[in-house]
């Protein structure tokens, strides 16, 4: 840690991870994604908590804040 004191990241998205050229990620390229965001977090004891707007991926942004030990709020 870099004596930021960052705990919590609030993450706000449509639950669709998108490359840059804004191709859906999908197979095996969404799971490491996934196991990316949460390995980071989890070394620097990061809570994640996720926003989802509606018709969001509900599943990613669950496994990502119940991984890390944050909330995920759905936007109705």
């Amino acid at each position: 840690r870099d004596g930021v004191g960052l705990d919590d990241i609030v993450f706000v998205s449509d639950g669709m991870p998108t490359n840059r050229k804004g191709k859906l990620i999908a197979g095996a390229h969404y799971h490491d994604l996934l196991a990316y965001i949460i390995g980071v977090a989890r070394l620097n004891a990061i809570r994640v908590h996720t926003v989802g707007f509606p018709g969001a991926q509900e599943a990613l942004l669950r496994e990502i804040s119940s991984s890390t030990g944050g909330q995920r709020r759905m936007v109705r």
